[in-house]
């Protein structure tokens, strides 16, 4: 393995993470928009904070509808299905590398095509939590992911704070 190959590994593993704390970041920016007192018990997550008694008011459907669009409407613990949402796959992803092993990027080759055809980055396919996550192109799943994340965070920032304007008018 050489330097170049190694850091190629370790910024797409990273921006991986970013991509992947986006949730917990989400999380907590409701959770301190929305929660009166601090709770220190409170695993903080889009489930939690989704089921605040301020997110259950009428006022907070379309939060809770952008909430679950940015969870590719798969809550709970349904891994089977999760294999299809990229969202998903991030999570199984990250998740597979922080606590079982890495599913590092791995580059092949074909030298019958031509160009940038010849090689090709991808992760490997991998089981998380008894689902088989499959192989997926390394830039057109971050591709993927960031573009779908970027149009949904200013989306889900805007209704917090319409919610919050709504809130506190009276």
């Amino acid at each position: 393995m050489n330097i170049s190959s190694l850091q190629f590994e370790s910024h797409t593993n990273a921006l991986l993470r970013c991509l992947h704390s986006n949730s917990d970041l989400l999380a907590h920016f409701i959770y301190f928009c929305f929660k009166a007192k601090s709770d220190k018990n409170m695993n903080i997550n889009l489930k939690t904070v989704k089921d605040f008694p301020t997110l259950c008011s009428v006022e907070a459907e379309p939060l809770k509808k952008l909430l679950c669009e940015y969870e590719d409407n798969i809550p709970g613990k349904d891994h089977k299905r999760r294999v299809k949402s990229d969202y998903w796959y991030l999570d199984a992803l990250v998740n597979h590398n922080k606590h079982l092993s890495n599913i590092l990027p791995r580059v092949t080759y074909n030298l019958k095509k031509e160009d940038k055809d010849i090689y090709r980055w991808d992760f490997e396919e991998f089981t998380y939590k008894g689902a088989a996550y499959p192989k997926q192109k390394v830039f057109e799943f971050i591709k993927r992911e960031y573009d779908r994340q970027s149009e949904l965070l200013p989306q889900i920032i805007e209704e917090v704070d319409l919610l919050n304007a709504k809130l506190f008018e009276n």
